[in-house]
């Protein structure tokens, strides 16, 4: 089995993750998050993992990402990653994935490197206001990642917005569709199930 790769990129609470799971929903793939990536920090404390920037694309496992991308499109099965947001490391537990006619990776940097974005039959990316992501990603982040309102903002402000301009934005050149995440979830889902379908002919 062929299996394309869709591949969504945009700023954290953009609506990605919301958009490739409608898009799963319809097309029967599964999703794999470029966040259960992250490389495992099980050497540093706590205290130390708190003073990295997980915006900082260096710490996502790439090669490994890459890998286990063209292994699915290969026709094996993968066992992938997870990544606990409470602890700020590599999670105990992976999650398989077999080959499918579709598969979708969501994530920030999911159009960055160049051996990633020559896997995708389809690459988009959405565009949504600074202050949208950051208002979405304190409801988030307060409620079930444990952090403070401070926090969120301090780290939205150090980490994500220089990671967003020097790493992320310049990748929407890449993209095959490009979409804002201020529309509805509905037009977003529409918008990609007829570019998929325009790639399958």
């Amino acid at each position: 089995m062929n299996t394309k790769l869709i591949a969504i990129a945009g700023m954290s609470c953009s609506g990605k993750t919301t958009l490739a799971n409608r898009v799963a929903n319809r097309l029967d793939a599964p999703v794999i998050s470029l966040d259960s990536y992250y490389l495992p920090l099980d050497e540093f404390t706590f205290e130390e993992r708190l003073r990295f920037n997980f915006d900082d694309p260096s710490l996502v496992d790439s090669n490994l990402l890459i890998q286990q991308l063209a292994a699915i499109q290969r026709g094996e099965t993968i066992d992938h990653p997870t990544y606990d947001f409470v602890e700020f490391t590599r999670g105990q537990e992976s999650i398989r994935v077999e080959p499918s006619e579709w598969l979708i990776l969501e994530g920030q940097y999911a159009l960055l490197w160049p051996e990633l974005r020559d896997l995708c039959a389809a690459k988009v990316y959405i565009s949504a206001p600074d202050e949208i992501c950051l208002d979405r990603r304190l409801r988030r982040d307060t409620v079930s990642r444990g952090r403070t309102a401070s926090e969120v903002h301090w780290r939205f402000t150090n980490h994500v917005l220089p990671m967003v301009d020097r790493h992320m934005r310049p990748t929407k050149a890449y993209a095959d569709l490009v979409l804002s995440g201020e529309d509805l979830p509905e037009s977003l889902e529409a918008a990609v199930l007829e570019h998929c379908e325009l790639i399958a002919r």
